[in-house]
């Protein structure tokens, strides 16, 4: 759900610096879900590291959806 809400965020905002604001908060996002997926392989749970990777793939597709942000363009998340 935070990721939808995010992509509204990104799909709504009006200016340049609203995107690198939450652009900003996102990469403490794909920090956070990188350092949980490192965890999850580390202690050898196949499960959890594959939640974890689907879960940093889609903050990654939101930092591409920012770098790719016009004003007014839909948002597309692509998870390659």
């Amino acid at each position: 759900m935070a990721v939808l809400d995010t992509r509204e965020e990104i799909e709504e905002a009006t200016s340049q610096e609203e995107v690198d604001r939450i652009r900003a908060q996102n990469q403490g996002k794909v920090d956070a879900a990188y350092q949980e997926l490192v965890e999850a392989f580390r202690q050898g749970d196949a499960e959890a590291a594959r939640d974890k990777t689907i879960e940093y793939r889609y903050w990654l597709g939101l930092t591409k959806a920012c770098d790719d942000w016009e004003p007014g363009k839909r948002v597309e998340l692509v998870h390659e």
